[in-house]
């Protein structure tokens, strides 16, 4: 049963790490690997969950935004090795050590991202939103596009240049399917592969204006017989159901989002985090509001601005509920 327990929570990080849907043999996995993370960690994990500022009862988000971002920054930046490490030590100091390690590559690994996001064209509208910066960091492009696509709502790629060829990560929103814009820029491709929520490709650079356009083609042709996903509000903050209650819910994650609830209030104090991540206080709502930072709001919200958002329950043992922003509703206004 511990051998067991200690693979499922092994199963649990990486299955949400991979953006994999949490239905059907997906979600009991995790759940099993999440309840076995609440109990007692190797050294390596502990530390790793202390580093994340996680403890009790967790659930999917808390590995999507914590845990993984972490283990993920080591092979983005490099080799994993020290990731499989601090997973694989039983020694407290050397999990230490890792953990520290650990932290300062996924600081390299923010600042990177940044500096990229910011200097990308913007989107121009196009059915898929392909750019190449050929001295991109192949280690970000997928968190990079994630955001893009995120900013717009269509399939978006970001490419880089390695040995002469380009290699792309691509992500899609709900409703298109990457295999089959994959498939239709095959003439064009060396190779690709991935799900229908992310992908990868690579290429020979002069062949970039047939790939970006058979990608725009398909993801045209899919985007005419999606059907556009409602963004459904479960309530106000006080119908939604305890942390209790959705805690048996979990795992919340790709494919099973947590309810959505309509915060609206004014700002009574903003602060940044992180970088630009910001942990406001609304007036009327006694919990705090996470809003990390993305393409949708670029200005900090200023004391005093109105808002309204749909927003995330976030449970902790430790620090109570917290609201974690998905979309703006409605305009900010004075």
């Amino acid at each position: 049963a511990a051998f067991l327990d200690g693979m499922l929570k092994l199963v649990a990080i990486g299955t949400v790490a991979d953006v994999m849907p949490l239905v059907g043999e997906n979600a009991l996995l995790v759940r099993r690997g999440l309840d076995a993370l609440g109990g007692k960690n190797g050294p390596g994990l502990a530390a790793l969950l202390r580093a994340s500022k996680k403890e009790g009862p967790l659930g999917g988000q808390d590995i999507a935004f914590g845990l993984a971002p972490r283990l993920n920054a080591v092979g983005r930046m490099g080799g994993a090795e020290d990731a499989v490490r601090l997973l694989l030590t039983r020694d407290p100091a050397e999990a230490d050590t890792l953990m520290a390690r650990v932290e300062v590559l996924n600081q390299e690994r923010r600042a990177i991202q940044q500096e990229l996001a910011a200097r990308l064209p913007q989107p121009d509208g196009a059915a898929f939103d392909l750019v190449l910066d050929a001295s991109a960091h192949k280690g970000v492009i997928g968190i990079v596009a994630g955001h893009r696509m995120r900013a717009t709502g269509r399939p978006a790629g970001v490419c880089t240049v390695v040995d002469g060829v380009a290699h792309c990560s691509l992500r899609a929103p709900e409703g298109y399917d990457l295999g089959g814009l994959l498939a239709m820029a095959q003439p064009f491709i060396l190779g690709g592969g991935g799900h229908r929520a992310a992908a990868g490709l690579s290429f020979e650079p002069s062949r970039l204006a047939f790939v970006r356009q058979a990608l725009q083609r398909g993801a045209a042709e899919q985007a005419a017989g999606r059907e556009i996903p409602l963004l459904l509000l479960d309530g106000s903050p006080e119908e939604l159901p305890s942390d209790g209650e959705l805690a048996r819910l979990e795992p919340f994650g790709q494919g099973f989002a947590p309810p959505l609830a309509c915060v609206e209030g004014s700002v009574a104090s903003s602060a940044v985090f992180g970088s630009d991540h910001w942990k406001l206080r609304l007036t009327g709502l006694s919990d705090p509001l996470t809003w990390f930072a993305n393409h949708e709001r670029p200005a900090q919200p200023r004391a005093g601005e109105h808002l309204c958002v749909a927003a995330a329950p976030q449970g902790s043992a430790r620090w109570g509920r917290s609201w974690l922003v998905d979309a703006v509703l409605g305009e900010a206004t004075p």
